[in-house]
């Protein structure tokens, strides 16, 4: 048996991937002193400061989606209509804000290199166009 808690604190300490069996732990854990008789830590407790803030925030962000799609599917059974227009109302939401964004990436842009309107691609001149539009259509209905 002392051997065995030799091998074991060893273990422990240099951390070791032998691990004893069931009986030999428990015996070790009930008579332990210090730190060198408990089990071997956790590979995760030495993981840089970045890792760990990175894991947060995995954990965080799957419970989070959990959560929602629970939520979705509570919806979707319970309030069939009202599901079909909070996800239209959803996705339009989402719609306006990667519309917004791509809008204020393209002014930055030309704010930085000094780029006038006409001189913009085609695409992004379009892009910005149609939020301008969308701007003069949404005043229209209150100026007559």
């Amino acid at each position: 048996m002392a051997l065995s808690r030799v091998c074991w604190a060893r273990s422990a300490v240099w951390g070791s991937a032998v691990t004893p069996g069931h009986f030999v732990t428990r015996r070790l854990q009930l008579g332990r002193s210090g730190l060198a008789w408990g089990a071997p830590r956790s590979s995760k407790l030495h993981l840089s400061p970045k890792a760990d803030v990175k894991n947060l925030m995995s954990y965080v962000v799957t419970k989070t989606k959990a959560i929602n799609g629970k939520y979705h599917r509570f919806l979707g059974r319970h309030f069939p209509r009202f599901y079909v227009l909070y996800t239209i109302f959803m996705k339009g939401l989402q719609m306006l804000w990667a519309d917004a964004k791509k809008a204020r990436r393209i002014k930055t842009n030309m704010w930085k290199h000094n780029i006038k309107f006409h001189q913009l691609p085609y695409r992004e001149m379009e892009h910005l166009r149609q939020k301008a539009l969308s701007r003069a259509m949404l005043l229209t209905s209150y100026l007559p």
